[in-house]
């Protein structure tokens, strides 16, 4: 469930940079990759962690004391769990050094 809710708000995060600061679909096509990767990297790191704490990682947004409870394993899953809404500000970043400026 949390990695369907970072899916969710990366969605919506990207579609507001289309339409409010990306000028091309070169710049779009860009931060969705980010994105996607951000998401990959995170959720995977996510699970991983929540695996090796002993708790099933649906349980995230419901019950989040027991991943307070689990020691460091359960506190790092949680610190990581929300990375994946990064991936569309590091994306748009990005764009923003890459792209020549305007004088």
């Amino acid at each position: 469930m949390p990695t369907l809710y970072m899916i969710f708000w990366s969605i919506i995060i990207v579609a507001a940079f289309s339409v409010w600061r990306l000028r091309n679909w070169n710049q779009r096509l860009v931060v969705t990759v980010v994105t996607l990767l951000v998401l990959l990297l995170s959720q995977s790191l996510f699970v991983s962690l929540t695996t090796s704490a002993g708790l099933n990682p649906s349980d995230a947004l419901l019950a989040p004391e027991r991943f307070l409870q689990s020691g460091p394993f359960g506190w790092l899953a949680l610190l990581v769990m929300p990375c994946g809404w990064l991936g569309p500000f590091v994306g748009f970043n990005l764009i923003q050094r890459l792209s020549p400026s305007e004088q």
